[in-house]
């Protein structure tokens, strides 16, 4: 199942947005499915491949310790020497590495959506920090500009 999920992950093309414009990359919904059906996925998409993987290795390593535990817990139940108490954290233990693995996946599809929206916010903004000459010796400066493309949006 991991194994076709990955080769999916390669070989399928980036979604296209709904509506192109001169900016490429994927689109912010097709991201966060992405990171819904596999955590990281979004991110590789967005061209963020260490994250992707930080995710996929999050996600992967919560889901492999929880069904550990599992096993170890589903071994303990048969042995008459184990506590009620050792039961019982053992279960907490298990859920606790399953609700990571969710908010793992939640974190992973959230932050794919948000680096699609600003996929090129960076190429955007332009901010120099200099010194000025001034009468007084010179003068710390601040020069900002920013390039917003696109079409104009009429009212």
């Amino acid at each position: 199942m991991l194994g076709l999920l990955l080769v999916l992950a390669f070989l399928t093309p980036p979604l296209e947005a709904a509506e192109p414009g001169p900016e490429e990359g994927p689109s912010p919904t097709g991201a966060l499915l992405r990171s819904i059906v596999l955590p990281g996925w979004g991110q590789v998409a967005n061209g963020q491949w260490l994250k992707g993987g930080l995710f996929f290795t999050a996600y992967g390593g919560f889901i492999a310790w929880g069904v550990s535990i599992n096993q170890d817990l589903q071994d303990a139940k048969g042995n008459p020497d184990v506590t009620e108490a050792e039961l019982s954290s053992l279960t907490s233990s298990r859920n606790a590495k399953y609700w990571l693995a969710g908010l793992t996946l939640f974190l992973s599809a959230v932050d794919a959506y948000v680096d699609a929206h600003l996929n090129h916010f960076d190429d955007k903004i332009d901010a120099d920090v200099g010194m000025l000459p001034g009468e007084e010796g010179p003068l710390l400066g601040l020069s900002l500009s920013t390039h917003w493309g696109g079409p104009s949006r009429g009212r």
